[in-house]
């Protein structure tokens, strides 16, 4: 727990007067500091007094006010622990993360989340995506992040919250209205952070995986709270893996509209596109490189789920398995790959100011040819990368 004096004040504040609370929730949360409010979110969500206080939270307009705060919240987050560790303002830590990721998919704030998107201005949208995108990207996988508890569990447990937000997001964001009010400019911004997280995606589906062999005990966090089996638990990784679509929906939608897949009329002038220089050419190679390599993870989850004790958890319709996943992610990688030749070639000379050297750009493009090579030899050795996939 990040503040415990801040998270025993507030029980005691809401068990004894919860209407009274939520009445002047938005001043509340106005003033709590950035490292207090994980501690706020435990209390009103994740605490033993859930369920009572679940009808005078829902009453009236503290789950908008509360996303409003959590916003541009879980951006600053991003930021912030972007920071070395001695640079951190205090109680800024990764514990921090999956507190305020676990609100944005919690079942009883849907109806609340669908109307912020509604509501939200692009300028917002971009904000939310960008910072739960960075924050996928930048978590720490070889290694327990720094002040993060609980060990290899909470390591697991803060990459599917964190794929889980982020697929929840870009979900929305491929809804007609907000989808409509990025423009270019705004896609070419969120383009680096999203294929940053896209780039993560070997790891984080390992430390999933990973997640699948913790034994079950008494001590599974927010499991009954957040109305989910146990994070560990095969539904959440699951639900997980199957967010993964969305993300790779949101670049797909990009280059539908993008010249610089679609390609153009050589007699008119050319469009902006999406992918104008190296610089923004390489990130692209990472992310498909990095979905090229999903497979043997996305082949252990779908082990380790038949492999648990009570068999592969039942999932409702919509939530997609590991093998659909990786036919959209290798699908992602040969989409991604159609710009990059005429901006990392000796045509794309002279460089534009800020750009990587040209070979950083060939250097990239050549090991995402190593790998699509090694992913055809192992389907035509196996028959297929999906055999057995569900």
């Amino acid at each position: 727990m990040c503040s415990s004096w801040l998270y025993a004040l507030l029980l005691c504040w809401i068990e004894f007067n919860p209407r009274r609370f939520f009445a002047t929730a938005a001043g509340v949360l106005e003033q709590v500091q950035l490292c207090h409010l994980p501690a706020v979110c435990d209390a009103l969500f994740f605490s033993n007094a859930y369920e009572a206080l679940h009808p005078a939270m829902m009453s009236g307009p503290f789950p908008g006010q509360l996303l409003a705060q959590l916003a541009p919240a879980l951006s600053r987050l991003s930021v912030l622990l972007a920071l070395p560790e001695d640079r951190r303002p205090p109680g800024i830590t990764w514990a921090s993360v999956r507190p305020l990721a676990s609100v944005f998919y919690f079942a009883p704030l849907a109806d609340a989340e669908q109307r912020w998107f509604a509501a939200a201005t692009s300028g917002e949208l971009v904000m939310l995506l960008a910072g739960a995108a960075r924050l996928m990207a930048q978590l720490p996988l070889s290694e327990q992040p720094p002040g993060l508890p609980g060990g290899a569990a909470e390591h697991s447990a803060t990459a599917i919250s964190l794929c889980m937000c982020l697929g929840l997001m870009c979900k929305e964001a491929l809804a007609p209205g907000p989808r409509r009010a990025l423009g270019l400019a705004q896609r070419r911004r969120l383009a680096p952070a999203l294929l940053a997280a896209i780039a993560q995606l070997p790891g984080m589906l390992q430390l999933m995986a990973a997640g699948l062999d913790v034994p079950e005990t008494p001590a599974q966090l927010y499991s009954c709270q957040l109305q989910f089996p146990p994070y560990y638990s095969g539904y959440c990784v699951s639900a997980a893996v199957s967010a993964i679509s969305s993300m790779a929906g949101v670049l797909h939608d990009w280059m539908d509209e993008d010249a610089s897949w679609c390609g153009g009329d050589e007699e008119q002038p050319a469009p902006p596109t999406l992918v104008q220089d190296t610089r923004e050419a390489l990130p692209w190679a990472c992310a498909a490189t990095a979905a090229l390599r999903c497979g043997p993870a996305l082949a252990a989850i779908d082990r380790r789920l038949e492999q648990l004790p009570a068999g592969r958890p039942y999932v409702p319709p919509g939530v997609l398995g590991p093998g659909h996943i990786l036919q959209e992610l290798a699908l992602l990688a040969a989409r991604a790959v159609i710009p990059l030749p005429a901006k990392a070639s000796v045509t794309a000379l002279p460089l534009a100011p800020a750009c990587p050297d040209l070979s950083d750009a060939q250097a990239a493009v050549w090991e995402l040819h190593t790998t699509g090579c090694r992913w055809v030899w192992v389907m035509q050795l196996e028959g297929s990368c999906a055999t057995g996939l569900q």
